[in-house]
């Protein structure tokens, strides 16, 4: 009974020294927009037109709206804490959700508000930074101010969004958090007509 109350206490006393001796790092490398993976700053079109219907009197002018995606390159990597920093395999944090919000950088107060939307990604520890899609604008953001005043006009209003992602280590269960930031450009950009 003696030696099983020992060996009980030595397995708690390892596995509390080894999860103090690894270190593990969740974080954003770099974002890319959708379509044709362009990196930031990004132009975000707040309508894009599509045709002038003129069988009609007065002639009516058609336009469509679209989400605009991005991807965000995330990583997870667990190491021990020695000077090798090798990576160790079999770890992985499986991301969960994502928050975007946005910061005017030109001045103005009025953004497009925050919006969040759930995932289901697994990044494994060691591998290259993994490409996670998400809706950085979502039409809904485009129908309603401040952006639907964009309409017919040339200004721009200028932001930051400030991308936020959770997930949770597999192994452990502990949450992760990642943030990274991108420049978005709001406009009516000029379309053919």
């Amino acid at each position: 009974m003696e030696r099983k109350g020992l060996f009980l206490i030595l397995a708690v006393v390892l596995m509390i020294s080894c999860s103090k001796n690894t270190e593990s790092v969740f974080r954003i490398t770099e974002f890319t927009i959708e379509p044709g993976g362009t990196s930031p700053p990004f132009k975000c079109d707040v309508r894009h037109f599509v045709g002038v219907d003129t069988t009609v009197s007065p002639a009516e002018t058609t336009w469509i709206y679209y989400e605009d995606e991005a991807s965000a390159h995330l990583e997870f990597v667990v190491s021990f804490n020695d000077p090798s920093g090798v990576p160790i395999t079999g770890y992985a944090a499986y991301v969960i959700r994502y928050r975007v919000s946005f910061e005017r950088t030109d001045g103005g107060t009025e953004v497009p508000e925050t919006h969040e939307g759930g995932l289901c990604q697994t990044i494994k520890s060691g591998d290259a930074p993994t490409p996670v899609n998400f809706v950085l604008v979502p039409v809904d953001a485009k129908l309603m101010p401040p952006l639907s005043a964009l309409a017919d006009t040339s200004f721009v209003i200028r932001t930051k969004a400030i991308v936020e992602f959770w997930a949770t280590e597999v192994k452990s269960g502990s949450e992760l958090h990642a943030t990274g930031e991108i420049q978005v450009n709001f406009a009516d950009w000029i379309d053919k007509k």
